[in-house]
Order: structure tokens, then sequence, then C-alpha cells
């Protein structure tokens, strides 16, 4: 959820496509094979200290050889990048079906209270987003590769974009520069999630449940963004 730019200028085409060819029996289980192998890496993972599994790791535990993994991922990091991948696009496909109520402000605080359950209830997807975001990891992929991260990135962004651009049209946000708003929310969203797994959420209150700390940062967040427009002002002034 971040920004971007959408396109008025729309071209449609009235080519008939050509119908979906179906994959080949190998094709299949080419594609059911690397199924395996990323399933296997989440087993790893779920068991031990992820960043230490190897190739050979993954390969034993899906009862391949390595040469096999090879075929489908040119080494360990792209496995990684993958599963991260397909972690994030699984969320913007969650946020995108998640009902609206048409108010901007209920309709971000529903979409940003269902991202954070969705990185709490996978913890290895979420040490994964985390673990290869780093520009020192992306640095190491391939071409291709990076390219995804960038564009799934794009994505988040045209996403939290649009709600932003909802809520200035009902008058309910502020009209600011998106980079300050997209800083504050990314940093107040990754240091919650980091605060509960840590455990840091319940200091210096025990009693607090992870709902209402996560209900308390939502709002926080919000408040960020509709108090934008006067911090801006004062700043000029």
């Amino acid at each position: 959820m971040t920004s971007g730019h959408y396109s008025t200028n729309r071209h449609f085409s009235n080519t008939v496509k050509p119908m979906d060819i179906k994959p080949s029996r190998k094709e299949r289980a080419f594609s059911r094979r690397e199924e395996e192998i990323l399933q296997a890496t989440r087993e790893l993972f779920s068991i031990g200290a992820w960043e230490s599994v190897t190739v050979a790791d993954i390969a034993i535990r899906a009862e391949v050889g390595k040469g096999t993994v090879y075929k489908h991922f040119a080494r360990k990091e792209e496995i990684y990048a993958r599963l991260a991948l397909d972690f994030g696009a699984s969320l913007l496909n969650e946020l995108d079906q998640l009902p609206r109520v048409g108010n901007a402000i209920d309709d971000l605080y529903a979409l940003t209270r269902m991202a954070f359950r969705w990185h709490l209830d996978d913890p290895i997807g979420n040490s994964l987003c985390k673990f290869t975001d780093r520009p020192e990891f992306q640095q190491r992929l391939s071409l291709e590769y990076q390219q995804q991260f960038r564009d799934q990135h794009d994505r988040f962004e045209r996403f939290f974009a649009g709600l932003l651009a909802q809520g200035v049209a009902q008058g309910l946000f502020p009209q600011v520069p998106m980079a300050p708003v997209l800083y504050g929310t990314h940093a107040a969203f990754l240091g919650a999630l980091e605060m509960i797994r840590t455990g840091m959420y319940q200091m210096p209150n025990p009693a607090v449940s992870e709902e209402v700390f996560l209900e308390h940062v939502t709002d926080y967040m919000l408040a960020g963004i509709l108090g934008m427009g006067t911090l801006l002002e004062r700043n000029r002034g």
C-alpha cells in the first residue's frame, strides 16, 4: 500500500486472443516439483534457523537431488525471493478482495488491520519479507528477480495511493506529498510487528492484548495521515 500513478489513456484491442494452451505433462511435473521445493523450504524454516538452511538441506527435505533444485533456482537466495514474492502477491490479492464500505478512513483502517493479521499469522512469510527487502540481498539476485520486487513494490504503492486519493476526494485526508506519508506509515507498521515479535508491546502494561495494541497503532497511523497537512503548514511558516 504505497504510491504511484494510474494512466487514463488505456487502449483496448479488438483482436481475438488465442485460446490458453494447456501445459504439457512435463511442464506440469516441473511446476509440481518446484512447489514441492518451496514447500520443503518452508517446512525447514519452521523447525530451525532458516537463514542457515542450505540447498542440500532443501534437496533432502524435498526428496530430490541438489541438481534438481538448481534446475528451478540458480541459488538459495532465489528460493527466499520466490517465497517472499508469493507472500506479497497473496497479501495484495487479499487486500484487493476485502469488502469496502466507501469511507476512506474506515477502509484504510480495515485494510491495515488485515495486513497486520496477514503478517502475524505467517511469521515465516513476515521474516522472509524483512530479510529479502534489504538492498544488499536484492542486489545479489538476477535482474529478473530484482524487477519482480520493484514491480510488487510499485503495486503496493499504487494500492495505498488509491486509498489516499479516495480520502482526498472525500475531503477526509489532506492533499500532501506521498513520501512522508509512506515513510511514516511503513515505519509504524514494521515497528509494531517487531514489538509484537519481541513482546515489547506489553511494556509497561503487561495486561494489554495484541489486538488492543494493534488498534492503538492503527489509530496512530491514521491520525498521522490526518494531521500531516497541519504539520507541513507549520513547517512552512
